[in-house]
């Protein structure tokens, strides 16, 4: 993918890594393949196609790379216990990286949305996670397009608005 859009663009300015599956569940009754799938998608595919893009951007002597995560690679919570530890690892690869290459110029940014109405939750294989999940997400207050950085704040606090760790 990014040899093929360095090909047809003649440069690699950006890469976003936004693929991403949230199979929770209690650890005891996990599909281990779901635990597969997990890594392979937010942390090894996040990973493969960053080393695919370097050459290029450092080649270039610049670029971005922009890894979406979530909350859920702040704090753990039970049943979903590997989803968080995959979050955890994009965090520490991103700030790896960070630290390796700032000097090439290359900027790396992560992103840790909280919940997000998307269609992560109806890959859940767990049906009761995947109901416990379904039914917490129904319980949130959206954020207003108006909303203050000051409501927001006491807003979050009560836990039931979506929020992000980082302004």
């Amino acid at each position: 993918m990014v040899l093929k859009a360095n090909a047809e663009f003649g440069r690699i300015d950006i890469l976003v890594n936004n693929a991403g599956v949230m199979l929770n569940g209690p650890i005891d009754a996990a599909d281990t393949e779901d635990w597969r799938r997990m890594v392979n998608t937010n942390v090894l595919g996040l990973m493969y196609a960053t080393h695919a893009a370097l050459p290029i951007m450092k080649a270039q002597g610049q670029g971005h790379i922009v890894n979406i995560s979530s909350v859920a690679g702040r704090t753990a919570q039970a049943g979903s216990g590997v989803y968080n530890a995959t979050k955890w690892g994009v965090g520490a690869f991103s700030e790896a990286l960070r630290q390796e290459v700032y000097k090439d110029k290359i900027r790396v940014t992560i992103i840790e949305p909280g919940a997000v109405a998307t269609e992560l939750t109806d890959h859940i294989t767990n049906l009761l996670a995947k109901e416990r999940i379904q039914t917490w997400v129904k319980s949130l207050t959206p954020l207003k397009a108006k909303t203050s950085p000051q409501r927001l704040f006491m807003q979050s606090r009560s836990r039931r608005v979506l929020t992000s760790t980082k302004f």
